[in-house]
């Protein structure tokens, strides 16, 4: 009995572990959902578009959404998966399109100049306005290009409000830094998508970090 417990808690884990590709080849139409419910306070972000992407970010935990990286065809431009799903890449997605930017848009034309530069980081073979975007290796690369590159650090307070993370799990997995931190802490913390919904967690040091980007293109 011990032995067959240990295997299933094993097994989660491992799911779990795979669960935020945004790939759309592994974990498919899982059955955790989840909404956060974690108490928050809420630091002061001056730069008003920035304070709205980290709201955009945080109201994704208050859905219910499944996590599902199954390929959707859907429009070009503005084109989004059904909003009861998605995976870590979405989270990101949404939160941009909130303030105006169009990750679809933006990673698609990138690659159509610059296919090279993704196929460095991911064998994408060839160009695909329904799921390039959602594909964590192809975010990192365009946050990359177009972005600061920000060192990676095991120090708190040098993750700022809106900064991208990106973790070594599975494939890929992706996350917002925002302006909120839990009453008996002053850590802030990081909504993403790891197979149970959007949450909002103090998971920065959870994982190996790989990446760590700045993208406010609003600011010239």
């Amino acid at each position: 009995m011990k032995l067959l417990l240990g295997l299933s808690l094993a097994c989660l884990a491992l799911l779990t572990a795979l669960a935020c590709t945004g790939s759309g080849e592994v974990f498919r139409k899982g059955a955790l959902k989840g909404v956060s419910t974690a108490s928050q306070q809420k630091i002061f972000v001056k730069d008003s578009v920035l304070r709205k992407l980290c709201e955009a970010a945080i109201t994704q935990t208050k859905k219910n959404v499944t996590y599902d990286g199954s390929y959707f065809r859907i429009p070009y431009p503005g084109g989004d998966i059904p909003d009861s799903l998605g995976v870590c890449t979405d989270v990101i997605i949404r939160a941009y399109r909130k303030i105006g930017y169009d990750m679809q848009k933006l990673v698609h034309e990138d690659m159509k100049r610059a296919f090279g530069e993704y196929e460095k980081r991911r064998k994408n073979g060839r160009i695909d306005p329904n799921i390039d975007h959602r594909r964590c290796p192809n975010l990192e690369t365009f946050f990359g290009r177009y972005g600061k590159k920000l060192p990676v650090t095991d120090i708190h307070a040098d993750y700022k409000p809106g900064d991208i993370v990106f973790w070594d799990v599975a494939a890929g997995h992706v996350g917002m830094v925002v302006h909120a931190y839990e009453n008996d802490s002053s850590k802030l913390m990081v909504v993403h998508n790891i197979g149970s919904g959007p949450r909002l967690e103090d998971y920065l040091f959870e994982s190996k970090i790989t990446g760590h980007y700045r993208y406010t293109p609003w600011r010239k």
